[in-house]
């Protein structure tokens, strides 16, 4: 059946029949679809190997449909196939729906969205393979579109091989969802940029581990070692390790593992393991990516004082005013400990002190460039001086200046200076900030006198966020309703359409 479905589409591309076979409608490709895919490569107990494919997508990327009355659908189409060297292994087709009722009250709409999750399990063979997927968004008349293609190896088992590892982000029993079963648990994997907060610093690490019994000496022994690397230079963190041995050896072992990173300090990050044997050969090593945010971990006073800048770009400087204004072009990097420390070293006037400061914090960021990184760094303040400052302040200290410098420059940034009945405003968008992905910062100027513009409202975590953000914007000449959660219609507001469709 499956051989026989392509061939009668033989004149197309394999993906266009696939398409046509499940009535999508192609429209441009464009950055609707917020989506995080993964893959890895699995064996079965029988030793066969299949590929399995998550896949998450973040509900109010979507574009919903008013379907009957007050029930709004939306829906993503999605196909994925396994290409070998000589055609189509196997393909999968399914559907990913959503339904939201619309409601009286005064709940933000996009509280409401859920985001949609899949796991797709493909048998393929050995060799190299091409995995191809494809989204849409049939929700709105141009359907939005998202090919992601990527080539992986697939190896018999021969020996001892493990999967990578992935992050759980829930685990529960007893089962209920049958596709997040994992043996006796039901596991939710960590999908996107894994992200490691203080409300919860413990990193829970699920992964599946392969033997070959009739090719392995039954007398070996086998580890699985778990450590952190920094994901900047791999260098090995101290202090965030684990090695477990495994208590019975069996096709399919399945492990799930737990490290406590309440001391790790923010920063991104690998989770590295490795499958080795009692005699130390290493069969196959993974790495997961992740980012631990860590705005509590306490100032080590103790090593700022023992930090020796001889040598570097601050030893010759020896004006104390230059020296507290170069504390202050540390403030938007700074976490509200090391402001404080920075503010108290200010006011002892201590150079010394003031100078070890600055070099622990540098250094620590940039210890390969010091010197180069600080000059980018003063270039970069000097133009946001230029676009951002105000009579009052340097353009470090405005709203927008903090963020550009602590974020870097957005992907997009919309002025929106003359709208009828609005104060200026702009609004940017992040493609990804740490772990977050489709970040937005709104800013408006409630004052039209200069260029202060104040930060009303975000979605970057640690941020302000305002969901009543546009009747602010829109108060020049509306009145303001603490319960208005949306601004007045009328001709010429662009703010919703610029947040949810930034340019």
């Amino acid at each position: 059946m499956l051989l026989s479905f392509f061939n009668r589409c033989k004149s197309l591309s394999i993906l266009t029949c696939l398409i046509a076979g499940l009535g999508f409608h192609v429209g441009l490709l464009h950055a609707g679809l917020n989506v995080s895919i993964q893959h890895q490569v699995l064996y079965s107990i029988q030793g066969k190997p299949y590929i399995e494919s998550w896949i998450l997508v973040e509900g109010n990327s979507l574009q919903f449909k008013q379907s009957s009355g007050t029930l709004w659908k939306a829906s993503v189409q999605c196909a994925i196939l396994a290409h070998g060297p000589a055609g189509i292994l196997n393909y999968s087709k399914f559907n990913l729906n959503q339904e939201i009722q619309e409601n009286n009250d005064k709940k933000s709409a996009s509280s409401l969205f859920q985001d949609l999750f899949y796991i797709e399990r493909l048998e393929v063979d050995t060799g190299t393979i091409v995995l191809e997927y494809l989204l849409i968004d049939i929700g709105s008349q141009k359907a939005d579109t998202l090919k992601y293609i990527d080539t992986l190896k697939v190896m018999p088992l021969a020996e001892p091989i493990s999967g990578k590892p992935f992050f759980i982000s829930k685990i529960t029993s007893p089962i209920q969802n049958t596709m997040l079963a994992r043996g006796k648990y039901e596991i939710m994997p960590m999908l996107g940029n894994a992200l490691v907060e203080n409300s919860n610093p413990e990193l829970k690490i699920y992964q599946e581990s392969f033997f070959p019994l009739s090719q392995i000496d039954s007398s070996l022994a086998f580890y699985q070692t778990i450590w952190v690397e920094n994901a900047s230079d791999s260098s090995v963190v101290p202090g965030f390790a684990l090695r477990k041995r495994f208590e019975q050896v069996r096709p399919v072992v399945p492990g799930i593992q737990t490290l406590n990173l309440k001391e790790l300090p923010s920063g991104h990050y690998w989770l590295t393991t490795q499958l080795l044997d009692k005699n130390g050969k290493v069969y196959s090593s993974s790495k997961g990516y992740f980012f631990r945010d860590n705005p509590e971990q306490p100032l080590d006073l103790l090593s700022v004082q023992q930090t020796d800048y001889l040598g570097s770009f601050l030893e010759p400087i020896q004006n104390l005013d230059t020296l507290k204004t170069m504390l202050g072009f540390l403030r938007p990097l700074s976490s509200g400990e090391e402001i404080q420390f920075a503010k108290n070293a200010a006011a002892t006037e201590d150079i010394h002190l003031i100078k070890q400061f600055i070099w622990s914090f540098w250094f620590s960021k940039y210890p390969k460039h010091p010197a180069e990184e600080w000059s980018k760094y003063v270039a970069l303040l000097k133009a946001i001086d230029k676009e951002f400052g105000t009579a009052a302040m340097r353009g470090y200290e405005t709203d927008r200046g903090r963020v550009w410098l602590k974020y870097g420059a957005p992907n997009s940034r919309n002025k929106q200076y003359n709208e009828p009945s609005a104060y200026p405003y702009e609004i940017w968008q992040y493609y990804q900030i740490k772990a977050q992905s489709n970040v937005r910062f709104v800013f408006y100027n409630p004052n039209n006198l200069n260029n202060d513009f104040t930060l009303i409202h975000s979605e970057c975590r640690g941020e302000i966020n305002n969901r009543q953000w546009q009747s602010f914007i829109y108060q020049r000449n509306n009145s303001f309703n603490i319960d208005q959660n949306q601004a007045i219609r009328h001709f010429g507001n662009w703010s919703n359409d610029l947040f949810n469709s930034p340019r």
